[in-house]
């Protein structure tokens, strides 16, 4: 019982210190000019207007190309009746679970990680969210 709680313990605060770094990191960068940020992480993946005469410059992860699909050959022996005689039936199927599962991976990333920052029209990043 008591391992179990020092694991859980450990993870909560492995998970803690993830989320804690993120947040000093994305907060090292308010005050700061946009160009730094560019120049540190390269260029955005889109910018957008903030409604204030401010951009929003956002960063998403970039996507996982998933290895093409690969197929998998086996053989079946049969009984051909009309010839009389036993046969090798070579079947081919396709092995895309790997595949699909990269990919949902890619997608479940690409969906849930981006950093965002709000820029004054200086130049001067204000405001900052991420996930």
């Amino acid at each position: 019982m008591i391992k179990r709680c020092l694991i859980i313990f450990a993870a909560l605060s492995l998970f803690g210190c993830a989320y804690k770094n993120n947040r000093e990191i994305m907060n090292s960068w308010m005050g700061s000019h946009i160009s730094a940020v560019i120049r540190s992480w390269g260029p955005p993946t889109q910018i957008t207007a903030d409604g204030a005469g401010g951009r929003i410059y956002i960063w998403l992860p970039r996507p996982i190309t998933p290895p093409p699909a690969t197929t998998q050959k086996r053989g079946v022996v049969r009984w051909n009746a009309l010839l009389n005689q036993y046969e090798y039936v070579e079947e081919t199927s396709p092995t895309q679970t790997l595949n699909e599962t990269l990919q949902k991976i890619a997608i479940d990333i690409h969906n849930s990680s981006y950093k965002m920052f709000y820029v004054r029209p200086n130049g001067i990043i204000y405001h900052w969210r991420a996930r």
